[in-house]
């Protein structure tokens, strides 16, 4: 080697560069034979299974049965209460709660009259509460139904969807109760553990957002009503509980996509096997064998060819010999000779005349007829002996 300086990764210098940086810079080497420089890359035995990257496969996995195991307990919890509110606004005021068991039983269920605060427009058409209904002489206001709630709740383990808004809606209709209230001031107005459904399900359904850098979260899709989206939430956490495997993966054929042939070379060179690959691919484990093979990150599958026994027969009849029969054999049919043959049939020329026309066997002009719906597609037969031309 060159007596030029060696350097660790982290020690090169900035002015030192590879050629593909110099190249990206729009520079060139001085002396390209001659490095100025060398730079120590680590390297890592290949034949090595890596841990740590199956271990961010597997990861959804593990989050998905966790999540399913929370959503067991919360049911199997007798202190487990399911509550949702309506709002006037996503920072306004609340216009109706509802609080269910986890054994569906309703135990709160009211509207709230806001009092004065305006219905945005957004919000009622998501929730279809109007002024009206929450005006009514019958409903109360939040300091009528507060006393109620806070006993309903005290000790309890409170499970909502999106837990942050309704923890919050409701701690600020708390804190107005307050003799010295201000919004800088907030109190801890009831005593109870609060948990969130939706991140939980995110979770649990394992679909990565766009960023890729967690998971995505679901609507609940209840209708935006106080009591029907606690239905809806009990609905989601036992199907959570009953289903805590991942379900595999659609079955794929075809072509392989850019971002499908970048996660099969990952996973190879993870160190997982053919089958492992093809359980989280969905991919039978043949595809994978001939695709990795194909990528040089595989050894040919030799076992998955059949070897010929018998010589390829050679064909009995020669290109040639065929158009000396009939001249356009084995031709593409251009869209002048299809509406010309489309009108030829409409006249009411037989098969036979088509055939001497077109120059093409009786296969051709029925197999094309039928292609542009003029006939019925003729059933094949085993016992012809005309050549397929």
């Amino acid at each position: 080697m060159p007596d030029v300086p060696i350097y660790h990764r982290s020690e090169v210098p900035e002015h030192l560069m590879t050629s593909r940086q110099l190249t990206a810079a729009g520079r060139g080497a001085g002396s390209p034979g001659r490095p100025d420089a060398y730079m120590l890359v680590e390297l890592f035995d290949s034949r090595l299974r890596s841990e740590g990257f199956v271990e961010e496969f597997d990861r959804r996995a593990v989050d998905r049965h966790r999540a399913a195991v929370w959503a067991q307990e919360v049911l199997e919890d007798p202190t487990s209460v399911l509550l949702d509110t309506e709002t006037t606004d996503l920072h306004g005021r609340v216009l109706e709660i509802a609080v269910v068991s986890c054994g569906g039983e309703v135990l709160l269920e009211t509207l709230v009259n806001p009092e004065g605060e305006q219905i945005s427009p957004f919000a009622a058409a998501k929730h279809g509460i109007t002024t009206e209904m929450v005006t009514e002489p019958l409903v109360p206001i939040f300091a009528a139904v507060h006393d109620e709630l806070v006993e309903l709740l005290a000790g309890k383990r409170i499970v909502c969807w999106n837990a942050g808004f309704d923890r919050r809606v409701l701690t600020a209709e708390a804190d107005r109760l307050l003799p010295s209230y201000s919004t800088a001031v907030s109190t801890d107005w009831v005593s109870a553990q609060w948990e969130d459904a939706m991140t939980r399900h995110a979770e649990w359904s394992g679909e990565r957002t766009a960023e890729g850098n967690g998971y995505r979260t679901h609507r609940l899709d209840g209708g935006h009503q106080a009591l029907s989206d606690c239905a809806a939430m009990l609905t989601r956490l036992r199907e959570m509980a009953a289903n805590p495997e991942l379900p595999p993966p659609p079955k794929k054929r075809g072509e392989w996509a850019a971002d499908e042939q970048a996660e099969l070379e990952m996973m190879a060179r993870a160190g997982l096997s053919a089958t492992e690959i093809a359980e989280r691919t969905g991919r039978t484990e043949t595809s994978v064998r001939w695709r990795l093979y194909k990528v040089d990150l595989g050894d040919f599958p030799s076992d998955l060819v059949t070897p010929r026994t018998t010589p390829k027969p050679e064909p009995a009849y020669t290109m040639d010999e065929l158009r000396t029969v009939y001249r356009n054999s084995h031709k593409r049919w251009t869209d002048e000779e299809e509406q010309r043959l489309a009108r030829r049939h409409a006249e009411g020329a037989s098969i036979q005349q088509l055939v001497e026309e077109f120059g093409r066997n009786e296969g051709g002009v029925t197999a094309r007829l039928a292609r542009i719906s003029l006939i019925t597609p003729p059933e094949p037969s085993s016992s012809s002996t005309t050549p397929p031309f």
